[in-house]
């Protein structure tokens, strides 16, 4: 297993450009959305999300952009991890009574797990 990413919420692509960019030296990708329909399936929330991916030669921030005070960060901010055998976490997640969600891009599955605390990670 490995660490693909970690994200996390923001609340202007100010503020993540000044401390990803100027202070930790990222590289920016061009701003993505993820559909309404995938931000449902997999955060629970019915709109259009704005992320931006940060890199560096060894580390990879997703930030979604949001300036919503009441929009809860929790439902968005996880992290996501590589793993060789995403069926067999999954069924023990549900074995163990974990929370699986599964959200469709395209024309592949995407599955998020709540650990047994409410934090959320994303298998690949």
């Amino acid at each position: 297993m490995a660490l693909d990413h970690v994200a996390l919420v923001c609340r202007s692509e100010d503020s993540s450009d000044r401390f990803f960019k100027e202070i930790l030296g990222l590289t920016k990708e061009p701003p993505k959305t993820v559909p309404a329909l995938l931000a449902k399936q997999v955060f629970f929330l019915e709109k259009e999300l704005k992320v931006i991916t940060y890199k560096g030669e060894r580390i990879k921030f997703e930030v979604f952009i949001s300036d919503s005070e009441t929009e809860p960060r929790q439902r968005i901010g996880h992290v996501c991890l590589e793993c060789p055998n995403v069926d067999e976490v999954l069924n023990k997640c549900t074995a163990a009574g974990l929370r699986v969600r599964r959200g469709e891009k395209g024309d592949r599955s995407i599955y998020f797990i709540e650990d047994f605390d409410s934090h959320l990670y994303e298998l690949k």
